[in-house]
């Protein structure tokens, strides 16, 4: 992964430059336009880059087997102070209860995340399979 000093500023002028290169020799090749532009790549500057947004807090992971529809199920315990993100192997209704009316929960299909930021814990959670067979969900803290 690039650390924010190995993001350079490779903007038109080198471009320009290694367009000109190439115009006045045509004849270059694959190797000699490479260097050319790790040449000018290795000359550009850093871009300053500030990270924001991040949590101090770290995250915890956890995967629950869910048995198919048309069982509703609640995701065991996991503390969610600053709420959660879930996705599952399959379509799966989410719902807040469980019991929950024909008009409650939403639908979420196979390998969509869902983020949950008024969550404090995944017990609070209600998930069933759209389909007969289980489903694994998996569950990560923000």
């Amino acid at each position: 992964m690039s650390k924010p000093v190995d993001v350079k500023d490779f903007g038109p002028d080198a471009l320009a430059a290694l367009a000109a290169l190439q115009t006045a020799n045509p004849n270059l090749t694959e190797a000699e336009v490479q260097s050319a532009f790790e040449a000018a790549l290795a000359a550009a500057s850093p871009i300053s880059v500030t990270l924001s947004g991040g949590s101090a807090v770290s995250f915890a992971t956890k995967t629950q087997q869910v048995p198919g529809s048309p069982t509703v199920t609640q995701l065991s315990a996991l503390p969610t102070a600053n709420g959660a993100l879930i996705r599952a192997s399959d379509d799966m209704m989410v719902y807040n209860s469980a019991t929950p009316a024909a008009t409650d929960g939403f639908l979420v299909y196979e390998g969509d995340d869902i983020r949950m930021t008024t969550v404090g814990d995944l017990d609070e959670v209600f998930v069933m399979p759209i389909g007969t067979t289980a489903i694994d969900v998996w569950a990560m803290t923000l």
